[in-house]
């Protein structure tokens, strides 16, 4: 199964210099203001390959089977296995698939398609990606990775 990738960004609009609108000294502070925020992109480690964004971390209190890892709303970029296996973890069991980067096939980690217990059907159709598989965008570390430098 593969996932959708994100769209190729529309070109902005394009101004004839005459047409900037010009800003008086008052507002020369305030200039950035009115600039968007990108949403720094999470990508694969191996081949760097962007895989989702941080406004889609549900929540970075999780642990992959190798790391720290994400609960994800979305992921992007990425295969889906079709083998559906059982797997245990600290909060009970569930059916998951392997996801792997859709460029150069690395384990990131899986998706979520079943849970035994109805207290965890929220993650149904999630992901689970650790965070060792993981490029991190410039600026950012996990929290458990914070926690174990201040022990």
């Amino acid at each position: 199964v593969k996932l959708q990738a994100w769209g190729t960004p529309p070109e902005p609009p394009t101004r004839e210099p005459s047409d900037r609108p010009q800003l008086a000294a008052d507002d020369a502070s305030d200039s950035t203001s009115s600039i968007p925020e990108i949403d720094p992109v999470y990508s694969c480690l191996a081949c760097r390959f962007p895989i989702f964004k941080s406004c889609e971390i549900i929540s970075s209190n999780y642990r992959a089977q190798t790391s720290a890892g994400y609960l994800l709303s979305a992921a992007r970029n990425v295969r889906v296995a079709e083998t559906v296996q059982s797997a245990t973890y600290t909060t009970g069991r569930y059916e998951v698939q392997e996801v792997a980067c859709e460029a150069c096939s690395a384990v990131l980690g899986v998706r979520y398609c079943g849970a035994s217990d109805a207290r965890n059907q929220y993650k149904v159709g999630k992901f689970l990606v650790g965070r060792d598989r993981l490029r991190l965008p410039p600026g950012t570390t996990h929290p458990m990775d914070k926690a174990k430098a201040k022990a």
